[in-house]
């Protein structure tokens, strides 16, 4: 189970609260909890596919080698069996 250590505060207009107490009783959720999983989904998901996304990028700009397949297969498999 996570340990949240942690604190933050985060003020709500009457009319979001409100909003926010029905969203917590109907899905059996502390507002805490909703909170959390919307800062999950929107910002934290988001970071870790930007991150993705520049390291497939710089993988890709990389001027790595390329072999053929059935070359790369036919050397490996003449290594392997020696």
């Amino acid at each position: 189970m996570l340990q949240y250590v942690k604190k933050a505060q985060v003020l709500f207009t009457e009319a979001q609260f409100e909003v926010l107490e029905k969203i917590s009783e109907e899905e059996q959720k502390k507002i805490s909890t909703l909170v959390r999983e919307a800062v999950e989904v929107v910002y934290l998901k988001e970071h870790r596919q930007k991150k993705i996304r520049q390291s497939a990028e710089k993988i890709l700009k990389m001027s790595l080698p390329t072999t053929p397949w059935e070359k790369f297969e036919e050397e490996y498999t003449s290594q392997k069996y020696k």
